[in-house]
């Protein structure tokens, strides 16, 4: 009998942990944070898919890239206006300008010796437009701006080689920070920013019952949750080491009160509505709202199947089904009468990637067609990699940008840097009228591409 009641005892003690541990497992399912948490994943994996370059491309930092960009664009539309509106006369100098102008760079980087060149060259003929130099030596940074300066400035002391080792590379780097990332926003969504409820919703055309949960992001939450990733950057003590040695004043950043991320009445409310007992995210909603619009994207997710609507005010404006494979994705674009008015793709093939985007709804036309092509690739040694982009974007039926943007990049794992900065000006002997057009360098640049 003795044993029968110890057995009988053993057994309620094994269901009462097991029946206790399914509750709790079951109630960290139903947490909001861990729901959206789930769907953050699913977007870094996604991400680390397509954005990041594959290992056989990874040259290492002792590297020489050379290259150049060329714009060939045009508009009639910013041409017509030219004739009666300077703002579009401006805008159509811009887009000819570029496409007259040259674009080259230089990029050394030599990591034993801890030296780094830069060197980006723009010229409309024999005009000069940025002619900028930077040499990082023996932990100095040095630069040269054409046009402004006549030698080297001495910006002072450089750390970005100390967080480079053998072990702590570039690409090692990235990869930490990019993870380190994602993992802190999951941390800073606090659970008092989530709202919670059950409720019934259209899920596939048919109502269902749901749970619910929501989070609102306005200026004030926002800024919150951005303050908190840089704090935990700052405060881990290998992402900090990373971006100080690359930014010097990396420790001094923060998002003020006064710094607003959206206008004062606008906001974001994401909805995630999942299944009632396991909480499957079957749908996700983005209301996007301001003082008098209101749009909302709606993705519902069925395993690598995802059917997307795009509303303004309640009412469908744009559908698209979407099919996610191992090496792309696919939709096909909808109006609201079901008319099929486009498509997309995005594709990789080892280490090539391609998106084509085509869209028409009478009063607008969009072709877009990205591909980005390796060639001659030697293993982690070299390679050459083009990118080209190719816009046709029209309204009612009048160019307001067509026309190509062709990058070319050649990567070889050597660099050799013999580099003469002459004579040297320390920053602080700068005059203040050298200093602030060193600052307005950039406005002063968009300026002569505007005349």
């Amino acid at each position: 009998m003795n044993k029968k009641v110890i057995f009988i005892l053993v057994l309620i003690f094994i269901f009462s942990i097991t029946s206790i541990s399914i509750g709790l497992y079951i109630n960290s399912l139903n947490k909001p944070k861990r729901i959206l948490s789930e769907s953050i994943n699913f977007i870094h994996d996604e991400g680390k898919k397509y954005i990041f370059p594959n290992d056989n491309l990874v040259v290492g930092d002792t590297y020489t890239s050379t290259g150049s960009i060329d714009f060939n664009l045009n508009s009639e539309y910013y041409l017509r206006k030219s004739k009666n509106e300077e703002e579009s006369l401006k805008k159509y100098n811009f887009i000819n300008n570029i496409s007259n102008m040259d674009t080259n760079f230089i990029i050394k980087q030599d990591r034993f010796n801890k030296s780094n060149y830069i060197e980006i060259s723009q010229k409309i003929g024999d005009e000069d437009i940025v002619d900028y130099k930077r040499l990082v030596d023996n932990s100095t940074e040095y630069y040269f701006i054409n046009g402004i300066l006549k030698n080297y400035v001495n910006n002072g002391t450089c750390n970005y080689f100390e967080a480079l080792t053998e072990n702590n590379t570039t690409r090692s780097n990235i990869d930490y920070l990019y993870d380190f990332i994602f993992k802190s926003l999951q941390n800073n969504l606090k659970d008092e920013y989530f709202k919670s409820y059950d409720v019934v919703t259209s899920i596939r055309s048919k109502d269902t019952n749901v749970h619910q949960i929501s989070i609102k992001f306005d200026n004030k939450i926002t800024r919150n949750i951005l303050n908190g990733i840089l704090k935990d950057l700052k405060e881990d003590k290998k992402a900090n080491n990373i971006l100080s040695n690359v930014d010097k004043n990396f420790k001094k950043y923060k998002v003020k009160s006064k710094n607003n991320i959206f206008k004062k009445d606008e906001s974001y409310i994401l909805n995630i509505y999942t299944t009632k007992v396991l909480n499957k995210p079957l749908k996700y909603e983005l209301i996007h709202m301001g003082d008098s619009y209101n749009e909302s994207y709606i993705i519902e997710k069925n395993n690598n199947i995802i059917n997307y609507y795009y509303l303004e005010d309640n009412n469908i404006m744009y559908t698209a089904n979407i099919t996610i494979f191992d090496n792309n994705i696919n939709g096909k674009i909808y109006n609201s009468f079901t008319e099929e008015i486009g498509g997309f793709i995005l594709e990789k093939d080892g280490n090539n990637l391609s998106f084509d985007y085509n869209f028409d709804n009478s009063d607008e036309k969009i072709n877009l067609k990205y591909i980005s092509k390796y060639d001659n690739v030697k293993n982690k040694v070299s390679y050459i990699n083009t990118k080209s982009l190719n816009i046709n974007y029209l309204v009612n039926k009048e160019v307001k940008l067509s026309g190509n943007i062709e990058y070319k990049n050649k990567v070889v794992n050597k660099a050799k840097i013999n580099t003469d900065i002459g004579n040297t000006t320390l920053y602080s002997k700068l005059s203040d009228e050298e200093k602030e057009l060193i600052k307005n360098k950039r406005d002063m640049v968009k300026n002569r591409l505007e005349r």
